[in-house]
Formats: structure tokens, C-alpha cells, sequence
């Protein structure tokens, strides 16, 4: 999935977190500067090939820079709320913009969600226009979360969407810079740049023997519980980009939970949470509650037919 060389100094990583992030989130409270360092920090649901480097992308002084940020987030929740949403990927889009905003000596947001337009056509969108060291990179961010319905077989919640489809539009989207019609839309020097990756998000297997940390259970299914004493939190979708931390009076057991969410149409993320200190609760494992009847057969047949039918694309 390379679109253009790759620079020496974004030679290839991996897609586990960096090191720092869990000592961070140890110590991060507002969620907004949480949700933030997991985009920095955080793991790929998957590799795609050219994954930005987590030290480049979160700059000199990170974790430094991260916990002020925590003591003093108004200039962070302000930027959100002029940019409010209530959609993931333009939530995740925003909280990026904000970091890369800042400048540090080495990396320079000079464009984000760039569209490339052909008369009436929308070509694509470039995320991020950036230049490290002065050379110019585009970036494609993407925040997913997927479930396995069959083996290795990842599908969104409302069916509509699938891993392989998403690695699909990321190829395309990824060579979008060398695409003559849209070096029109670039900056000077970025037409034919090299493109990579930020990719945040997880992905859940069905609950069954040897309980992953991430799961999914049908409505009215038992969940998942790593200890006894453990406690339960929904979680909106603006919350989905971090690990959960909650006081005591925002938790409750499976039963308490399972009751008030009964009936609920929508897949539902919980995260299941362990006391830590007094008063601080903390996720150690999150699962989808989706409807009994999930995936429907219809809609599931239709979204595999798609998947099936991907030209040149990367198949589950």
C-alpha cells in the first residue's frame, strides 16, 4: 500500500503503542487530552504498510507537553467546540489538527481535509498536507472499530462498512498525490509525495473461550468480567478513543447497566472498569452489546457481496 518513496527517517514500524502511552493514561484526566494522547500514542487495528512513526507524529517532549496540556485544556476544549461533531472521524480529524497546529521544529501542517474536486466530481480528500524536515508527506487517518463475524472477517456495526473495504480506499486515497488531476490542488512540491498512515481503532472477536479484551456479545448475553468486584460504563461515541476513566458514581455492576440499556436498538460500546484508587476507575477490557438479531442475513449478504467484488483490492 506505498504511495512514493519512503523517506529514511519513516522507515517502517509496527503498529503496537509506544511505550509512553500507558504510564500517560495512568495519569491523564480529561478525556479530551486522553483521547488525544491514544491518537499520538496509541496501537493500529491493523498494518497497513506505511504507518506514520508515533515519535514523529507526537514530536519532541510529548508526554511533557501532554500532561500541561491535561492541567490546563481550555485552549484544547476551546478548538473542539468550535469544531463540534458528532461523528468519530472528524472528532479524532480535529484533536490531530490541534496537536499539529501547534508546530514543533521538525513536522508543519500545511493543509488538512483538502479536497480534489474534477467538475463535478469529488476525486478524494486529502487529510493532512505535512512536511517534515521541510519535505512534503500526506497523511490518512482513519478511526475504526470492526467485528469478527466469521474468521478474520471484520464488518462495522450497521453493516455498512468492512476492514477490507476500508484497506481498499485507503490504497486509492494513499496514491491520491500521484494522481495528475489533483496535483492541481497541491501545495507546491507535494504532488507525488510519499502518503502514510494513522490508524486508530480496535477490533472485537465474539465472546467465547479465553475472553479477549476486546469482545461482542448479543443483548441479553452475559459479559465478559475480569474479576468479580468488576464494574460497567457506557461509552458515547466521542468516547471510544481512549481507555475510560470514571469515578465511582459513574460505574455500576453488569446487572445495573444491562437493565438500563435493555431494549436499545444500536450497537452499544461498554467498557468493563477496575478500581485503582479511591474514587478512580479504570477500563480493562470494552466489548460491543449489539442487538439480538445482529448481523441481520440480508444486509450482512450485501456487504460481503461488495467485499467480494473489489477490483484489485485487498480481500478479508
Amino acid at each position: 500500500m506505498r504511495a512514493g518513496p519512503v523517506p529514511t527517517r519513516l522507515s517502517r514500524v509496527n503498529c503496537a503503542a509506544d511505550p509512553r502511552l500507558l504510564p500517560l493514561l495512568a495519569s491523564l484526566r480529561e478525556p479530551a487530552v486522553r483521547a488525544l494522547a491514544s491518537l499520538l500514542l496509541g496501537p493500529s487495528p491493523w498494518d497497513s504498510g506505511v504507518e506514520f512513526d508515533r515519535a514523529l507524529l507526537a514530536g519532541p517532549r510529548a508526554a511533557e507537553r501532554l500532561l500541561a496540556l491535561d492541567r490546563r485544556p481550555a485552549v484544547l476544549l476551546d478548538w473542539l467546540a468550535a469544531r463540534r461533531t458528532g461523528r468519530l472521524g472528524a472528532h479524532a480529524e480535529a484533536l490531530l489538527a490541534f496537536w499539529l497546529a501547534q508546530r514543533s521544529a521538525q513536522l508543519e501542517l500545511v493543509a488538512a481535509n483538502r479536497a480534489v474536486r474534477v467538475e463535478a466530481h469529488t476525486l478524494g480528500e486529502f487529510d493532512f498536507l505535512l512536511r517534515l524536515d521541510g519535505r512534503p508527506l500526506h497523511v490518512e487517518m482513519a478511526c475504526k472499530f470492526y467485528l469478527e463475524v466469521a474468521p478474520q472477517c471484520w464488518v462495522g456495526t450497521d453493516l455498512r462498512d468492512a476492514l477490507a473495504l476500508k484497506r481498499a480506499q485507503l490504497v486509492r486515497q494513499l496514491a491520491l498525490a500521484g494522481d495528475a488531476r489533483a496535483a492541481a490542488t497541491l501545495p507546491p512540491g507535494f504532488a507525488g509525495c510519499p502518503a502514510f498512515t494513522v490508524l486508530r481503532g480496535q477490533l472485537f472477536r465474539p465472546a467465547g473461550s479465553g475472553e479477549p479484551v476486546h469482545w461482542w456479545r448479543h443483548q441479553g448475553e452475559a459479559w465478559p468480567a475480569r474479576a468479580a468486584d468488576s464494574r460497567y460504563l457506557h461509552l458515547l461515541r466521542l468516547d471510544w478513543l481512549s481507555p475510560a476513566r470514571a469515578g465511582r458514581a459513574d460505574v455500576q455492576t453488569a446487572a445495573e447497566l444491562q437493565a438500563r440499556l435493555a431494549g436499545r436498538r444500536e450497537a452499544l460500546m461498554v467498557a468493563e472498569m477496575q478500581a485503582v484508587g479511591d474514587d478512580d476507575w479504570q477500563e480493562v477490557s470494552r466489548g460491543f452489546v449489539v442487538p439480538a438479531h445482529w448481523p441481520e442475513p440480508g444486509r450482512l449478504a450485501t456487504l460481503m457481496a461488495r467485499i467480494a467484488a473489489l477490483d484489485g483490492g485487498e480481500k478479508e
